[in-house]
């Protein structure tokens, strides 16, 4: 759904061009100004388009006289090329086709998303060169991913391999427990663990195994870093690095100033949206490009947050299930309120953590409402006359377009956060680990030969009901943290204590959530039935993204199939 980069050919902002009078570096795209990265088109002399025009000095406070700049962006005298002759006939958005390329999403997520997480700046020319084998001619692009090249690398990877692959890691997670569980049948794992059954058909000391609880997670997590290596329905998207010609330059200037055009041949603007998006100027023209060039198109908010707070759970919920488990089996097995404090001080980083994200996000909304195009940063003057002329035909005036951002657009953000604030799919994955523990229980009920009714009562009342109960639990924890996220008190050390307060209210919930075992001990079958329609609709009725969830799988097996389908 993502693709293409946001604003220029060097991802670290490069402050020269062809033809420039000096280069601090020996790529093309490296960067007069480390702290510039998105603005990399800054260049004093141009070879392609004679003499550069004058800059004017109050491109930003001045008016601009839409006479002169008639003619549409898209109607063309000739074919512009460089960036003077775009800027002449104002051809910000003529797409040029000659050298448009794109590259597979998937490809650019391979091998741990090498590609989202390198350095050009630091790289030979040689490298930069086999950066352009990547991508592929293409007329259009499934979607053009726009991002501030000031965020690291890792948060886009995290954020578009769990958007796009995250049923690969829950389905990998069932499939490991289940072979797990048919191990311990089959007498082929070690048991090294026990733990006393409270059942009252079945109350014995059952001999159990730790491996579903230590190695579910790490298929899972296997799983999603493999998950672009197979095969899949194509989608094709415009990522600067690879697309752009990082060595030629007359190539890369056509490539760099050609962006608008790419705009237009996009079905998607896929914004990963950012703290530093705001300030760079290529990302405002990317806004407004997409919005000229496709008044109907799909504006998708990405917050990178979302993403890495989910990953962070992820992860902390495994090291919780595995104390949980640890602890309430062997020779700790008595200590069953200490294994849930402990249990649940393995989330306390999470929901820190989520705090800061619901912090971060809180910030850009009020950077939207507070927008002012005239503060936004980039060190080529030519770039900001490029710009800001492009913006004031399309909308009429910078101050227009500064409307635009503090009211519709902001509105879309917000929409879109309150939409992804927890996702029932992330919710699901995150709970996954809790797959290979009960793998482990489930495999030392079977080995030791408990009633079938006893095993369905556990899987109807614990396994089942646990996942639904637990994403239920991660979404108030959410709400939890976004309520709880603003730091009440100035110091640093009360507001970790602030962590601490929130996560003994989820304590709390999960104290109260521990009734269920009781439930189906006692009344067996009926009692584990009872509670799991319970939880369905419970979740059904407060939690909507249900639906979404399962269109969204829905989606997926179609594609699957068609994919399956073509010759």
């Amino acid at each position: 759904m993502a693709t293409c980069m946001n604003c220029w050919a060097a991802p670290a902002g490069d402050d020269t061009e062809q033809g420039a009078s000096c280069r601090t570096v020996p790529s093309l795209i490296g960067l007069a100004d480390a702290e510039e990265p998105m603005c990399t088109f800054d260049c004093d002399v141009d070879v392609m388009d004679r003499e550069p025009m004058k800059e004017n000095p109050d491109i930003f406070g001045g008016e601009l006289h839409g006479a002169q700049f008639a003619t549409e962006s898209l109607m063309v005298r000739r074919e512009p090329r460089g960036r003077l002759s775009r800027l002449e006939q104002n051809a910000q958005l003529a797409f040029d086709d000659e050298i448009a390329r794109a590259v597979p999403l998937a490809h650019t997520l391979r091998w741990v998303g090498y590609l989202w997480r390198l350095n050009p700046n630091k790289m030979s020319q040689d490298q930069l060169l086999k950066l352009w084998q990547y991508s592929k001619k293409a007329s259009s692009f499934d979607a053009f991913v726009s991002h501030a090249w000031s965020t690291p690398g890792y948060q886009k990877l995290i954020s578009l391999l769990l958007r796009f692959y995250w049923h690969y890691a829950v389905v990998a997670a069932i499939a490991a427990s289940l072979v797990i569980m048919f191990m311990y049948r089959l007498d082929i794992l070690p048991m090294t663990l026990w733990f006393v059954s409270q059942d009252a058909l079945f109350p014995r000391t059952i001999p159990c195994g730790p491996w579903g609880a230590l190695f579910v997670f790490v298929v899972s997590i296997s799983a999603l870093l493999c998950a672009p290596l197979l095969p899949c329905p194509a989608f094709d998207i415009f990522y600067d690095v690879t697309c752009i010609h990082q060595t030629d330059p007359e190539m890369r200037e056509r490539g760099m100033y050609g962006i608008g055009g790419y705009l237009t041949a996009s079905k998607e603007l896929r914004v990963l949206w950012s703290l530093p998006y705001l300030t760079r100027l290529w990302c405002i023209f990317e806004l407004a490009g997409f919005r000229r060039a496709n008044p109907k198109g799909k504006i998708v908010f990405q917050p990178l947050p979302v993403e890495r707070n989910f990953c962070v759970l992820w992860i902390c919920m495994y090291l919780t299930f595995c104390i949980y488990h640890f602890m309430n089996t062997g020779s700790a097995r008595r200590l069953f309120v200490i294994s849930t404090l402990i249990g649940i001080c393995a989330l306390i980083p999470s929901i820190h953590v989520t705090r800061r994200g619901f912090q971060e996000q809180e910030r850009s909304l009020q950077d939207m409402a507070n927008f002012d195009l005239e503060l936004v940063s980039c060190s080529s003057g030519f770039d900001k006359q490029f710009i800001a002329v492009a913006v004031s035909q399309w909308y009429g005036s910078t101050h227009a377009f500064t409307q635009y951002v503090r009211g519709p657009l902001r509105d879309e953000l917000v929409l879109a956060v309150a939409e992804t604030q927890a996702p029932m799919s992330y919710c699901l994955l995150a709970c996954s680990p809790g797959a290979g523990l009960q793998a482990d229980i489930l495999g030392a009920l079977w080995l030791a030969g408990a009633p079938g009714e006893m095993i369905l009562a556990h899987v109807l009342g614990q396994v089942l009901s646990s996942f639904l109960l637990n994403t239920a639990l991660l979404k108030i924890l959410f709400i939890l943290t976004r309520h709880y996220a603003r730091p009440r008190f100035a110091s640093r050390t009360m507001d970790y204590m602030q962590t601490v307060g929130v996560s003994l209210l989820f304590l709390m919930l999960v104290a109260v959530s521990f009734l269920r075992i009781v439930v189906y001990y006692t009344f067996g079958v009926p009692g584990a039935v009872a509670f799991l329609v319970t939880m369905i609709i419970f979740i059904a009725t407060f939690f909507r993204d249900l639906k979404q969830l399962w269109d969204q799988l829905r989606r997926g097996v179609l594609d699957r199939g068609l994919e399956g389908q073509s010759p």
